[in-house]
């Protein structure tokens, strides 16, 4: 993330500004000392200060540019009501070439657009915030800082339920990382979670209303998308090296598995995503095999079989209650005596609803010893799960945010 140089600002004051720039550095230097500690209130209180400070003693503009970009970012994470305030000043300055050593004018923009819309998350804001994020990409490449803020708006939407909104962004942001030379396969993956999440959300309200074909399309989109983001990763062979965003992009996987299956929605490998050439992918995904009334459960293809005395499996308590769906990817060893060992969890959607329930039943597994083979078939053991219910009115509708 860029970070402010106060040297910079010294250097541009102009003569007539030298008694200003000695009133509010005080207040500079404690910013710059709460900075360096992570201190993040006291990083934004002297922020505010010091920009307040210069203001009332007509500091020039380039040093008020820079001072106010301090404290906009301070606020941004912290107390986005504070961007109301400051955001308006910073962009006219930014506007009129000042500061542009720092944050330029689509960045500034692009963050009172998402401090508007956390304190207003209706249409028209989202909609404005999607625009600025859309020009945020159109002047650059994609920052630390911009990642940031998209990751942070998209969240937003998600949680107001603007399905719709929440999908354009995230695919914008998607298109970038793409086109880059080296694209980040992480940053891919996060933004295809944010994707198919959307895709989700777009019929939570309306799913009853609306004919099944469009939510089926939807449905499909996602599968597509969760394929695709499984593709990127190469195979996870060693638990203790496993890519925390590949087991991420499994359980979405399983998410979307049992969505289809609570709908009772096909989905089909020869479905065009969004109309057009399916996305490519460069293995395929196993479906998942009915084993009970709320689950469905595959042992990662490709390892050794085995023979199972126990792999018992209850939907937790808890979620079921509440209507939760989701999907989940575990990690185990198994022992010589067919016990599991060293139970983890890779990756789970929604996050921390199933996890200590689930690796309870896991650690009461067991295998028969006479199947296991050496010590490559017992160890670094994966098994993914997605948990459906059998009927659409036994669950509630609720999309999750990587």
């Amino acid at each position: 993330m860029k970070t402010p140089i106060l040297s910079l600002a010294l250097v541009c004051l102009t003569w007539f500004g030298i008694a200003a720039a000695q009133s509010f550095a005080g207040a500079y230097e404690q910013y710059n000392e709460a900075l360096a500690a992570g201190d993040d209130k006291a990083t934004l209180r002297h922020a505010r200060t010091a920009f307040e400070i210069a203001e009332t003693d007509s500091a020039d503009l380039e040093t008020l540019a820079v001072l106010g970009q301090n404290w906009l970012l301070a606020a941004l994470w912290l107390e986005p009501g504070q961007v109301l305030e400051i955001g308006p000043k910073a962009l006219n300055l930014a506007e009129q070439g000042f500061g542009a050593s720092g944050y330029n004018q689509e960045e500034i923009a692009a963050a009172l657009a998402f401090a508007i819309a956390k304190d207003t998350p209706r249409e028209p804001e989202c909609e404005a915030l999607v625009k600025a994020l859309s020009d945020l990409r159109a002047a650059g490449d994609m920052t630390p800082y911009s990642i940031k803020l998209h990751a942070e708006s998209i969240s937003l939407m998600l949680r107001h339920n603007r399905g719709d909104e929440a999908y354009e962004a995230a695919t914008g942001m998607a298109h970038v990382v793409e086109k880059a030379p080296s694209a980040d396969p992480d940053l891919l993956s996060y933004s295809t979670m944010f994707r198919i999440a959307a895709l989700v959300q777009m019929d939570r309200t309306h799913v009853i209303g609306r004919p099944k074909l469009s939510f089926h399309n939807r449905l499909n989109d996602a599968h597509v998308l969760a394929d695709h983001m499984m593709s990127l990763f190469p195979a996870q062979t060693d638990l203790d090296s496993f890519s925390t965003t590949a087991g991420e992009a499994r359980a979405w996987h399983a998410f979307v598995l049992a969505l289809g299956s609570t709908y009772g929605v096909e989905l089909s490998k020869d479905h065009v995503f969004e109309g057009r050439k399916p996305l490519p992918i460069r293995k395929e995904s196993a479906p998942g095999k009915a084993v009970g009334p709320f689950f469905a459960s595959q042992a990662t293809t490709g390892h050794c079989e085995v023979e199972w005395k126990r792999q018992n499996l209850t939907y937790p308590r808890a979620a079921q209650r509440q209507g939760i769906l989701g999907g989940m990817l575990i990690g185990y060893d198994l022992t010589k005596d067919g016990r599991v060992s060293r139970a983890e969890v890779l990756g789970e959607v929604p996050h921390n609803r199933f996890a200590p329930q689930i690796l309870k039943q896991v650690t009461r597994w067991r295998a028969d010893p006479d199947s296991l083979g050496p010590e490559e078939c017992r160890t670094n053991r994966t098994h993914w799960i997605h948990f459906t219910f059998h009927t659409p009115t036994a669950f509630s509708m609720r999309s999750p945010t990587p």
